[in-house]
């Protein structure tokens, strides 16, 4: 019954527990108050882990009502033990933030796949008589042996699929939002140097649809 009254106790209840760390005694509103800043999806985590901690706490009543809940604080040397009325953390959400943190190593991972993938076949694509127009870098030095001596008057920002791959590579990509805009970059240069009607142009568009289908497959 005991056990039962504790898990249906309101977060209200839960957070007035107190418990001792370092020493000093604090509640678990300390920590709650601490994380109002946090998303919502970590705030009913965290909600979730004090109704697991109370249950601990009721199992072990010798421990006092804190009991449970001391047992579950991370264990630091007294040097590196933070303030827990600013550290907003726990052991329970150390752990929630661990998890995150695979969670986000393994999509970056995953991310770093399709880009792979996706910037060879783009560097593959070829045109008749042409090659591939966007793989070399245009620079304000080499600009002149292009044939384009004024490019950089109307580009501001050059970049090609060549330095795409290379970053890719050396995984410099913050995001894959990031490696999108490097690609829809070259294509939008090359049509804002190149007229419509104009070979360049066309490829760009073209170059446009293989990509948005490889983004449809990844």
């Amino acid at each position: 019954e005991a056990m039962e009254a504790m898990e249906a106790a309101p977060v209200e209840q839960l957070l007035a527990l107190p418990f001792s760390f370092g020493g000093k005694e604090y509640k678990l509103k300390d920590y709650w108050d601490n994380a109002r800043g946090r998303s919502n999806e970590k705030r009913q985590k965290f909600t979730v882990f004090l109704k697991k901690a109370h249950r601990k706490a009721v199992a072990r009543a010798g421990d006092g009502p804190g009991g449970a809940l001391r047992s579950l604080l991370p264990l630091k040397r007294a040097r590196d033990q933070p303030d827990p009325s600013t550290s907003g953390e726990t052991a329970g959400w150390r752990n929630f933030q661990l998890k995150e943190s695979v969670h986000v190593k393994r999509k970056r991972a995953s991310d770093y796949e399709r880009m792979e993938h996706i910037s060879s076949e783009l560097s593959k694509v070829q045109w008749r008589g042409w090659g591939n127009p966007f793989r070399e870098l245009i620079t304000p030095e080499n600009c002149e042996a292009f044939g384009v001596p004024d490019y950089f008057k109307i580009v501001e920002k050059s970049v090609s699929l060549d330095v795409i791959s290379r970053r890719v590579r050396e995984h410099r990509y913050a995001s894959f939002s990031h490696f999108e805009a490097d690609v829809r970059l070259v294509v939008s240069n090359a049509k804002l140097f190149n007229r419509e009607g104009e070979k360049v142009h066309q490829f760009a568009t073209e170059l446009e649809a293989r990509f948005d289908a490889l983004l449809q497959e990844a």
